[in-house]
């Protein structure tokens, strides 16, 4: 969770230095650095967000529980979701007011909503085979000694009773040429 006073004159590694070290126990580390040196130097995102930006992201879920704790001092704090969309994620006054000085973590545990799908399966199985040669993963249709796709034309052949959905490339690069 963002700090709201922070200078971002550098970013610290979890080992510190002993210059860091002496600015963490004089509790100016906090306002001056950020945290997620290594994970940058290896291509991880390492970002802060606040909790209005959080909240948003969580909202399309259906039911969610949030642990937020200030990082240095401070009590942690579950908030949950239920039914209300707006302003959800406020912790009390205190956890806030630690929050915004020293920033946090947050730890979320979400549903998604459930959404219903046709059941096309139960409907025409063979709708759920799909083109692995074409971009457009067109539904392959039934031919004469095998399956066909509409879209590009390839051709699909039924092997030992077995469906060889294979494209063309990798088909002759398992199985030589047949």
């Amino acid at each position: 969770i963002k700090q709201l006073l922070n200078l971002h004159l550098w970013r610290r590694d979890y080992n510190l230095t002993r210059f860091e070290k002496f600015l963490k126990c004089t509790l100016i580390l906090p306002f001056l650095s950020t945290i997620g040196k290594s994970e940058v130097e290896h291509g991880i995102l390492e970002e802060t967000f606040w909790l209005d930006v959080w909240e948003r992201s969580l909202e399309k879920y259906h039911t969610v529980e949030a642990k937020v704790k200030p990082f240095f001092i401070g009590p942690a704090q579950i908030v949950s979701m239920s039914g209300k969309r707006k302003r959800w994620l406020t912790p009390g006054l205190f956890v806030k007011l630690l929050l915004a000085l020293q920033g946090g973590g947050i730890t979320v545990l979400a549903t998604a909503k459930k959404e219903k799908k046709a059941d096309i399966s139960a409907q025409n199985p063979l709708a759920l085979l799909a083109c692995p040669s074409c971009p457009t993963r067109s539904a392959l249709e039934i031919v004469s000694q095998g399956f066909a796709c509409p879209s590009c034309g390839t051709r699909y052949k039924i092997k030992d009773d077995i469906l060889m959905l294979l494209p063309k490339k990798l088909e002759k690069k398992l199985y030589g040429h047949r």
